[in-house]
């Protein structure tokens, strides 16, 4: 756990700093956001220096998300370039050209970036709450494990399809 210097506004508008102990900044931005309190800057405590404002961080959390179709379609995907036999890391990349979603591709190239480092899928994708779920990860560590992947990312398909409808369901209640 590291410490965070924040500042926000609150719900009136007003200019607060302080500090937070949390694992990394999305998880300061998230906390900050529960508390209905809005990000402006984020970062690590240092031994000296001004907070400087994170511009990166509050785009980053002000984003559109990905939508559950796009989840679908990029899971469907997967399980089919995974099923073939096409690397990993090739079929990320691929997937990040053809991605319409920004933040999604966006999202895979990173993805890219962490299994070139020598993290594994689920823990890649872990570091990405906003997107990916618990349950999401949580198949694709299982899938990793028993070496049946593309089983893994159909059941996330099944998953989220049923999601979709569940939701259509109460929205239409």
């Amino acid at each position: 756990m590291s410490l965070f210097e924040y500042r926000v506004r609150n719900a009136a508008g007003e200019l607060q700093t302080g500090v937070m102990e949390a694992s990394n900044d999305e998880s300061v931005a998230a906390e900050l956001l529960d508390s209905g309190l809005t990000p402006i800057a984020i970062q690590p405590v240092k031994a000296r220096g001004a907070l400087k404002l994170d511009l990166q961080v509050v785009r980053t959390w002000f984003r559109a998300s990905v939508d559950i179709d796009a989840l679908i379609i990029f899971s469907r995907q997967m399980y089919s370039l995974t099923r073939a036999g096409i690397p990993m890391i090739r079929a990320l990349n691929g997937l990040a050209d053809s991605t319409v979603n920004e933040l999604l591709a966006e999202t895979i190239r990173d993805l890219v970036k962490l299994l070139e480092s020598g993290r594994s899928l689920a823990n890649a994708m872990r570091e990405h709450p906003r997107i990916f779920s618990d349950i999401f990860v949580a198949l694709i560590h299982v899938g990793e494990n028993s070496g049946r992947l593309d089983e893994s990312f159909m059941q996330i398909v099944h998953y989220l399809e049923l999601e979709r409808e569940t939701r259509k369901r109460v929205k239409s209640a």
